[in-house]
């Protein structure tokens, strides 16, 4: 039982510590003495501190990002418009180039470095309307795989065209894997060694010449090809009023073609594709005459690029390869039915690769022809006959895997083939296809094919 003394005790430090407690305190705040209260943890912080926060949009990423480059050195022509339209493609590319030039500076490498996607690429897509001879293939990651093929005919009176009609498509002419390569490429560049018109007469003093009614362009299409080489001794075999509906035949078909037009700046013009983050870029060529018959273009006349005297079509090369990732140039040239080089192939060669081209890739001789390099860049001397008549030759099918710009982003493989009784196929036994690439590898200008058929240095 508590006394009275010890309830009176209780009560007085309960008081005391009320006082203590409440006046303390409210003493100090209202006579100007700071209080610091005890330390929070990192949790309550942070939630006590939250405030929520805008996303910084696309424009305001991108003057940031315009603000840093133009501090690392990049030039008065980029805008931030244009940064803008790249984060739009790529989300998140404006702070990984800030990131990148406090490392390296600005250069125009720094867009493939962080996005995969090259400045060109970018560029080209920015530009509206795009440029005619701008192609946009809608495959947006890499690696972009292109395909080649030598020489092609669709002549209506010539011997595997006389075949074709006789079957039921196209799907009896080529082999079914082959086909399967062809429309799987991402671009596939054909040789049109022949002119597309309803109209014209032969050319006087030619031996052979080659003419497919218009109709006959759907054929292209259900091969897959995606542009077609008119650089070659035929195109023009019918006359300029055939040679010019060959042209608008082929507009018609949204086939682009190079290395010939309605003039000179036509014929020298490139053609860009779009394609796994990269622009690539092709030019046409040809010095495949022993008389030299078919028409070159003028300022204001219809024919070819020639490369006899190679000054335009390097300067086409110098042109194309400052406006791409990777310049492919196709060129007809060569000895008919030999392995055996010319000088003027190789020192060709060279004088390309100079200007800017990172693949060479030859027709003409109608049989395959050996291969070299110069530096990074390989030359496929001739890729044969592909589908022309019905002889028992070899052929091939050119596959090369561009995995970034410039020639040593690429690897490079022949597909061994056989046109026979006007059908091409690819090879499918092991032994054949090494008997192909075993032949190739005796006629070498320098390097060799391995038993993929990878051409090597």
């Amino acid at each position: 039982m508590k006394t009275p003394a010890r309830v009176l005790a209780v009560a007085a430090c309960a008081a005391a510590l009320l006082v203590v407690s409440w006046g303390v305190p409210h003493y100090l705040m209202n006579t100007g003495v700071r209080v610091v209260l005890p330390p929070q943890s990192a949790a309550s912080q942070a939630s006590a501190s939250a405030v929520p926060t805008a996303t910084p949009t696309p424009q305001q990423q991108a003057e940031a990002a315009l603000e840093a480059l133009r501090a690392a050195g990049a030039p008065q022509d980029l805008t931030a418009d244009f940064l803008r339209f790249c984060e739009e493609q790529s989300p998140g590319i404006c702070t990984a180039l800030v990131a990148a030039v406090k490392n390296e500076g600005y250069s125009e490498e720094l867009f493939w470095q962080v996005s995969g996607k090259s400045y060109l690429y970018y560029q080209a897509l920015y530009t509206q309307p795009m440029a005619e001879n701008v192609h946009d293939t809608g495959v947006t990651d890499g690696p972009a795989v292109l395909a080649f093929t030598g020489d092609v005919n669709f002549a209506d009176d010539w011997y595997n065209m006389l075949h074709y009609a006789k079957t039921a498509g196209i799907e009896d002419c080529f082999g079914e894997s082959l086909l399967a390569e062809m429309r799987a490429a991402d671009v596939l560049l054909c040789n049109n060694e022949f002119a597309f018109s309803d109209r014209g007469s032969p050319m006087p003093g030619k031996q052979f010449t080659f003419r497919a009614k218009t109709a006959n362009v759907s054929m292209w299409q259900q091969l897959g090809a995606d542009i077609v080489g008119l650089a070659n001794n035929h195109c023009f075999d019918y006359g300029e009023d055939a040679f010019l509906d060959t042209l608008s035949t082929l507009q018609g078909a949204n086939i682009p073609y190079v290395g010939a037009g309605k003039n000179l700046e036509e014929a020298m013009q490139p053609q860009f594709f779009l394609v796994g983050g990269m622009k690539i870029g092709y030019v046409a060529c040809t010095r495949a005459e022993k008389y030299i018959l078919t028409p070159e273009a003028g300022e204001t006349s219809p024919g070819v690029l020639r490369c006899y005297d190679p000054e335009l079509a390097v300067q086409a090369i110098q042109t194309a390869s400052e406006q791409c990732d990777y310049l492919v140039v196709y060129v007809h040239w060569g000895t008919e039915g030999s392995t055996v080089l010319e000088q003027a192939q190789t020192d060709l060669a060279t004088r390309f690769t100079e200007a800017g081209a990172d693949l060479i890739v030859g027709a003409h001789p109608h049989i395959l022809q050996g291969a070299g390099w110069r530096q990074d860049t390989p030359v496929l001397y001739s890729l044969g006959n592909f589908w022309f008549n019905m002889e028992t030759l070899d052929s091939a099918l050119l596959k090369v895997t561009v995995s970034e710009p410039g020639a040593a982003g690429a690897t490079v493989q022949l597909l061994p083939c056989i046109q026979t009784g006007g059908r091409v196929s690819l090879l499918e036994e092991d032994a054949d296809r090494q008997r192909v690439l075993n032949s190739l590898n005796d006629v070498m200008e320098n390097g060799y094919f391995d038993t993929n058929g990878n051409l090597c240095k």
